[in-house]
């Protein structure tokens, strides 16, 4: 199968790297995350978008690789704004990104399901203009209206496979929230369509605090905890494409075959991580001073 289209424009400020250095079959790597700040319209709310990174030393070709050496650079001499301040770091742009499903089990057997942006070239010069977007073909898998707390949203959720590299095929998921938008999918669009979407990366850090009291102790508890709104919006959508532009239908069902037995092979993994865990010897009890 051919790869879809899958492009990423993120620029902004960064906001943190974490680079770590390793080696694989002797050859050094360097991987790791840039998180990018980027501006909504809410001028007191920004996009929080980690970027995954990784590149080896040397190609598979056996020449110097670029994209180590630009990472290197940014390692060295990138100002983020948990090193500098907002006005002292960088701006950066990724000049070549993507976006992959990430999803996995958990060591609680729960499946996670998510989405991960990569990158491997990237600028810090004569950055102007921030952005945090995606432009994807997709084959539509479903197409259901959200419900949260028995009570419709208003949004429609869409799943949709991705062609990746190699034929693999990823499963990600996509909110539409216009009125117009859903009218459209609803009237337009068909389980087993390719269509191209475009819309914005959302990803928020939300604060959340309780105050909780306990009935026959004393005082009280506030507590507080971050989590982050990651979502991809569509708000720009294509009409069905004609069958010869279109993925076949079983192409897709034989990755999404593939991508089950992936999935499968890695709750296999967790379980037997699990097992050990709980057949090690017993720590004993007790206190030490």
């Amino acid at each position: 199968m051919k790869q879809s289209i899958n492009e990423v424009g993120i620029a902004g400020k960064i906001s943190e790297l974490d680079f770590r250095d390793g080696a694989l079959d002797g050859k050094p790597y360097i991987a790791g995350n840039i998180t990018i700040e980027v501006p909504t319209e809410d001028p007191e709310i920004f996009n929080l978008v980690p970027v995954n990174v990784f590149a080896s030393e040397i190609t598979k070709a056996g020449k110097a690789n670029p994209a180590y050496k630009g990472l290197k650079d940014l390692e060295k001499n990138a100002i983020s704004i948990a090193a500098g301040g907002r006005e002292t770091a960088n701006s950066i742009k990724v000049n070549a990104g993507s976006i992959s499903e990430n999803s996995y089990y958990g060591q609680n057997g729960n499946l996670i399901t998510g989405y991960r942006v990569n990158g491997s070239f990237f600028t810090t010069k004569n950055v102007t203009k921030y952005d945090a977007s995606f432009k994807h073909e997709i084959v539509i898998l479903s197409m259901i209206d959200e419900i949260k707390d028995d009570d419709p949203t208003g949004r429609l959720i869409i799943k949709g496979a991705i062609v990746q590299y190699g034929s693999k095929v990823d499963l990600l998921t996509y909110v539409l929230e216009s009125p117009q938008g859903i009218a459209f999918a609803k009237d337009s669009w068909e389980e087993g369509n390719t269509v191209l979407v475009a819309g914005t990366i959302r990803q928020i850090p939300v604060s959340e605090s309780k105050v909780t009291s306990v009935e026959g102790g004393f005082g009280t508890l506030e507590e507080s905890k971050t989590r982050t709104i990651r979502e991809l919006v569509i708000n720009f959508g294509t009409p069905a494409k004609d069958a010869d532009e279109s993925f076949s239908k079983e192409e897709i069902a034989q990755g999404l075959t593939e991508r089950k037995a992936r999935l499968e092979a890695n709750k296999i993994k967790q379980e037997t991580k699990a097992a050990a865990v709980a057949a090690a010897p017993e720590k004993p009890k007790g206190f030490e001073f």
